[in-house]
């Protein structure tokens, strides 16, 4: 049982979610490393610390006396090169240090499928995350590390930009369309973290984690247009390759301005879709698909 734990990220899209489920537990200890506003809502025996991933000596103190780390915190979206290496990779090894020196014995790492994508031109996110995975394999505790497929749900920021693409008249596809992709519903992968931290048969475990659907990038940016209601458009296929040498290019002086970054595009380019595993496929059946996650979304779904 683990009866005391540390928690990075949790005021995030992810992370809420999985501090609102371990907060039922209250004969369990947890803290909580925020940088900002702390969640509302929290019961008493829930713990924050303030402070920077950077900056251990902020909350050593906090995380001594924890069995566990649940490391969720990350740099996303549209950020310099060297934040993401900063935040994901530096700020990765940090944490990750100073629990070894505070006796904590397992860190379950929380990456991303985009880490084995083959072609990651200037997807600086995805190559810091490959980095820091490569940081918790190395080190001395029992380590899992979860690699999530796109993850899906109310104010999901990757559903928030497709679904700008598939509102459009005409709809963009970059590249052929073909890529298969494997969405996994946020409340669903919020309950198998919480399962996770349970489980010591995964321990030096790397975990791909998609839902039960598998479809191409285009029948799911299309599906995404329909369940918002859009009558049926025509779709328009871009090089995806061309295209995001081109945003490259631009990016170090219009990056705030750009509706995506080039490494975004990669997306469009590898597989999105999980590695089967046993403990996930006896998960998967009890898993929200493609058709009821999209239709939850647009009419509203509460946190199970």
């Amino acid at each position: 049982m683990v009866r005391s734990i540390f928690l990075s990220g949790v005021a995030g899209f992810l992370g809420s979610r999985v501090l609102a489920r371990l907060a039922r537990a209250k004969d369990r200890r947890i803290v909580c490393l925020v940088r900002g506003k702390r969640p509302e809502g929290m019961p008493s025996h829930v713990e924050y610390v303030t402070g920077d991933l950077l900056d251990p000596n902020a909350y050593a103190p906090a995380l001594a006396g924890c069995d566990m780390v649940l490391h969720m915190a990350a740099a996303t979206g549209k950020n310099p090169p060297a934040e993401y290496f900063r935040v994901n990779r530096d700020g990765t090894e940090a944490l990750l240090q100073q629990a070894g020196q505070s006796g904590v014995e397992r860190f379950v790492f929380v990456s991303s499928i985009a880490a084995k994508f083959r072609r990651q031109y200037r997807y600086f996110y995805a190559e810091s995350k490959q980095a820091a995975e490569a940081v918790v394999a190395g080190s001395r505790l029992r380590w899992t590390i979860v690699r999530p497929t796109m993850i899906l749900g109310k104010g999901s920021p990757v559903l928030e930009s497709l679904a700008r693409l598939a509102a459009l008249p005409l709809v963009p596809i970059f590249g052929d369309g073909r890529v298969p992709v494997q969405p996994v519903f946020v409340e669903d992968l919020a309950n198998c973290l919480v399962d996770i931290l349970g489980e010591t048969a995964l321990d030096n475990t790397t975990l791909e984690i998609g839902g039960p659907d598998v479809l191409t990038i285009e029948e799911f940016v299309l599906r995404i247009r329909s369940a918002a209601g859009k009558p049926p458009a025509s779709v328009v296929h871009l090089p995806a390759r061309t295209l995001a040498r081109s945003i490259g290019w631009m990016e170090p002086f219009l990056l705030p301005i750009l509706p995506f970054t080039a490494g975004q595009l990669a997306s469009f380019s590898n597989p999105g879709t999980a590695a089967s595993h046993p403990w996930i496929a006896e998960r998967q059946n009890r898993m929200i698909g493609m058709s009821e996650m999209l239709r939850s979304i647009t009419h509203g779904y509460g946190s199970a």
